[in-house]
């Protein structure tokens, strides 16, 4: 994947004080990827656990992080950097039919701020660049995931009792 740099604009609530009055322009938000290295493997293990262990445990009343299972594959990871902040992943995977969204992973406060549907489009444009369809799976115990994919054009494309298997529509 390539890097992404995108402006998108701050989003917050309004200021303690209640008030509503626009006080200037909202501050720009800087998102990067930035290739991920060794060093960036417990950021990585617990980003995955604060993202998927409750999902996890859920289904299986067990979590074992990807890390342990797989190992850390640094050629397919991307850090999300926020302001200067590491504050998410994503592991592209280049199979022969498709490109895997593998991982997709944003800290709790990185979200509802529309930086996963900027990270999401980025993936979909590398993928339509390689002329393949971006694939995804997620977790059926994952309402919101599953929510977030259908409102930006994703369909369920396999159902298991476990995952859904989701690519553009």
């Amino acid at each position: 994947m390539r890097e992404a740099r995108s402006s998108v604009p701050g989003a917050g609530p309004p200021s303690a004080g209640g008030s509503t009055t626009n006080h200037g322009p909202s501050p720009k938000v800087v998102l990067t990827l930035r290739p991920a290295t060794v060093d960036d493997a417990d950021f990585v293990n617990s980003l995955e656990d604060i993202c998927m262990r409750d999902y996890a445990l859920a289904l299986w009343d067990d979590w074992v992080p990807s890390i342990e299972k797989y190992g850390f594959d640094v050629e397919r990871h991307r850090i999300v950097v926020i302001n200067d902040r590491d504050m998410g992943c994503i592991d592209l995977w280049q199979k022969p039919t498709f490109v895997e969204l593998n991982k997709f992973y944003l800290l709790p406060e990185a979200r509802n701020r529309g930086h996963g549907v900027t990270l999401l489009e980025r993936a979909r444009n590398d993928a339509d660049l390689l002329g393949l369809p971006l694939r995804l799976s997620v977790l059926t115990t994952n309402p919101r995931a599953i929510k977030f994919y259908e409102r930006e054009g994703f369909r369920a494309i396999q159902t298991t009792p476990q995952r859904i298997v989701m690519e553009p529509a």
